[in-house]
């Protein structure tokens, strides 16, 4: 089911299929990438909530204090991706002219063993969007968990991306993290990425010819930045652990545990501004 907010200029379109934004606008100007009407695959959305993990596990298999988890493999790479929220059908709880919130339960199966339920709001001003992105651990062990936001833009002529960073994460060819090295984002900007990028400012703005910045803030020191050779967009992912992140990696920056207690909250909030 579709769901519209506004305020002033600003239009959000909410799918509670895959709970998915399919499209943000700032007067006639996308500020996400939007997707067609036709459209039912999540991947081309303008954004999606990463849940009960954030991008890939190895072979998609996961084993953790007595329980292992075997999701499918997100084809045509053998690897877990994203989690199952973007593949499920969230229920709206709370609806107004200018907010939204959605849930969804999940786990309690071989893809995911442990139960865990997720939140997201979303609150649009004159100022732009917000949205907060929670997953709690409902189940009664400790249990892994990652999450994140999948926002797509846009890349047109001359865009430049600004932001900052202290290091990426180098992956092997099936894109699993490797190995970490210290860079700045100039220096790998023009490239083509699918990585992990540390010690992020929480702010990226996005600057095109004739066109106000957009402004992408958020609370994590992780991003993941999906950007394809050849496409017109780039995914800034903020996250809250790098893939795989139960595979420890000798070199590198101290990782704080993905692990939640029983009750235990995980958010992420990000806004977006234009």
């Amino acid at each position: 089911m579709l769901h519209t907010l506004s305020i002033d200029t600003w239009s959000l379109t909410v799918d509670t299929a895959f709970g998915i934004i399919r499209r943000l606008r700032c007067g006639a100007r996308d500020v996400l990438r939007p997707m067609s009407d036709a459209s039912r695959d999540p991947r081309l959305s303008g954004c999606f909530a990463l849940v009960p993990f954030a991008n890939r596990i190895d072979q998609a298999r996961l084993a953790f204090e007595g329980r292992v988890a075997e999701m499918g493999p997100a084809l045509p790479e053998p690897h877990g991706l994203h989690g199952t929220g973007w593949q499920s059908d969230w229920t709206a709880e709370d609806i107004g002219s200018d907010h939204l919130v959605l849930t969804l339960e999940g786990g309690a199966d071989r893809a995911w063993p442990w139960r865990w339920r997720a939140e997201q709001r979303f609150c649009i001003t004159q100022s732009g969007l917000t949205v907060d992105l929670t997953l709690t651990n409902i189940d009664t062990v400790s249990a892994p968990a990652s999450i994140g936001l999948h926002p797509a833009f846009l890349l047109e002529a001359e865009t430049r991306i600004e932001t900052g960073i202290e290091g990426i994460w180098d992956c092997r060819p099936d894109l699993i993290p490797s190995d970490w090295r210290p860079i700045g984002w100039p220096d790998i900007e023009a490239h083509p990425l699918d990585n992990c990028l540390t010690g992020w400012s929480g702010r990226a703005t996005i600057r095109t010819p004739d066109q106000r910045p957009i402004t992408l803030v958020a609370d994590t020191s992780q991003l993941q930045v999906y950007r394809p050779k050849g496409e017109n967009f780039v995914c800034l992912e903020p996250v809250t652990a790098r893939p795989n992140v139960w595979t420890p990696i000798k070199n590198g920056p101290v990782e704080p545990p993905a692990i939640l207690v029983p009750q235990e909250r995980l958010s992420v909030t990000m806004t977006l501004s234009a």
